[in-house]
């Protein structure tokens, strides 16, 4: 796996698949495929989880795995972090909170967030594929 560093980005070629990770904001493009909002919502039994600050990813490289790190304060949590983990075949993703609070709904890929640009709302990923094949019955 290698990855290139601009001030802009980290930019990540698996060999199946090539994935630009932004370092000013929470997100990241799979091309081809989609753009990943890595924003996380983890909403407690007692109040709503929104994203109020945005940090800079960190990356750690561990072998042939990229871990990113996204920092992100929030409303609720004492501490959160979304996950990006690639190895050369997957992308994983996952949020990582402490605090205190019944943890209720939680959204991946997506939340509610007050980014530092100011803009605000809920911000999702975006598919960009012409199509995806579901082995599911849709009916």
């Amino acid at each position: 796996m290698r990855i290139t560093t601009t001030d802009a980005a980290y930019h990540l070629d698996s060999g199946h698949y090539h994935l630009t990770v932004s370092r000013t904001d929470p997100s990241a493009e799979l091309e081809g495929w989609m753009t990943l909002s890595l924003i996380a919502s983890a909403h407690t039994r007692g109040g709503r989880d929104e994203t109020y600050e945005t940090l800079p990813p960190v990356l750690a490289e561990r072998g042939d795995v990229a871990v990113f790190d996204f920092p992100q304060r929030s409303t609720e949590w004492d501490s959160k972090i979304v996950r990006l983990t690639c190895t050369p075949e997957t992308i994983a993703v996952e949020v990582r909170i402490e605090g205190h609070g019944v943890l209720g709904d939680v959204t991946l890929l997506g939340g509610r967030a007050v980014l530092n640009t100011r803009a605000s709302g809920v911000f999702r990923s975006g598919v960009h594929a012409r199509g995806v094949f579901s082995p599911t019955p849709a009916h």
